[in-house]
């Protein structure tokens, strides 16, 4: 854990014993050293988090009720230019993804040139985002999936216009039915905020039970009686 130790602490390590008399090894002390220090990481993270949602909740609440709002505004105009915004919608997730296959294809002949983005080897697994990203190859493998994905689309879009057509004029019907109800966009925070403090509950009573440890059963108790007398006046 990056402290620094007496010298005569190996020593005294030999001489370790747990609660059932049983000689403590170093191994299992430095097992235990591997959890304390994860727990002590996560605490870190915990804390952060908590200093994060402490510090922007008015920024999330006001992110919520304005996505809130653009949802209200979007199912209400879909009563009128419902084919509008699904055609739209469907042109913009093609484009998207062409920009996406563009640039990807972009940095990969902009990369493959370079020898120090190819790789020197197996490929490895790490957590280290950038050692994929510096690699031509990732980027060529993300503008073939976009492009497939595009292609996808497309075909889906000449095939099942007439199917698209008729969606558009259920949800059209569902706009207006869902316009009468206004209170059923509200509904899903009730169930949402139910099953946080179910999660919440769980975790209270799964870390009671922890908290409070094993039984030993092997009790001694010595009791000691002392007589008071009491003088009458």
């Amino acid at each position: 854990m990056g402290r620094c130790l007496p010298s005569k602490l190996p020593k005294a390590l030999d001489h370790m014993v747990d609660r059932f008399n049983e000689s403590i090894s170093k191994e299992v002390i430095i097992k235990g050293s591997h959890y304390i220090a994860f727990l002590i990481r996560a605490q870190d993270v915990g804390l952060k988090i908590l200093q994060d949602i402490h510090a922007s909740w008015k920024l999330c609440v006001i992110l919520l009720a304005t996505a809130m709002g653009i949802c209200l505004v979007w199912i209400t105009l879909m009563r009128w230019i419902a084919g509008y915004l699904v055609w739209s919608a469907c042109l913009l997730f093609v484009v998207s993804f062409c920009i996406a296959a563009g640039i990807s294809l972009a940095k990969y002949f902009h990369m493959k040139d370079n020898p120090d983005h190819h790789l020197q080897g197996p490929l490895m697994l790490t957590k280290d985002m950038s050692y994929y990203w510096n690699l031509a190859y990732t980027w060529l493998t993300i503008g073939i999936v976009c492009l497939i994905i595009v292609a996808v689309i497309v075909l889906l879009l000449l095939f099942l216009r007439k199917h698209l057509q008729m969606a558009i004029l259920i949800i059209k019907e569902a706009s207006r039915a869902v316009g009468m109800m206004k209170f059923t966009l509200l509904w899903p925070l009730i169930p949402f905020v139910l099953q946080l403090s179910m999660f919440f509950f769980w975790g209270v009573c799964a870390m009671y039970p922890y908290c409070c440890g094993l039984n030993d059963g092997n009790l001694s108790v010595t009791y000691q009686w002392t007589s008071i007398r009491y003088r009458s006046t």
